[in-house]
């Protein structure tokens, strides 16, 4: 599946769930196949305040040394 969202243009996958993968998963193929065809994942994703409509997302992630992931502020832009 991830190819195929890669495919179709897919930069990024955003879920309101703590992981893409299984919780208590130990070996993260979900992450890792996303990673593989260049997704980005965006978890805990809460956009129930937002009204529909088009938007720019702006994702700022904290710099934290070593990490391989960070929190980040979502910041939706009206277009």
């Amino acid at each position: 599946m991830p190819v195929w969202l890669g495919a179709q243009g897919i930069r990024l996958v955003g879920v309101d769930l703590p992981s893409v993968d299984q919780v208590d998963g130990q070996t993260l193929p979900i992450h890792h196949a996303l990673y593989a065809t260049g997704i980005v994942i965006f978890e805990n994703l809460d956009l129930r305040a937002a009204a529909p409509g088009s938007y720019e997302l702006i994702a700022l992630p904290l710099k934290i040394a070593g990490a391989d992931g960070s929190p980040i502020r979502a910041v939706l832009r009206s277009l």
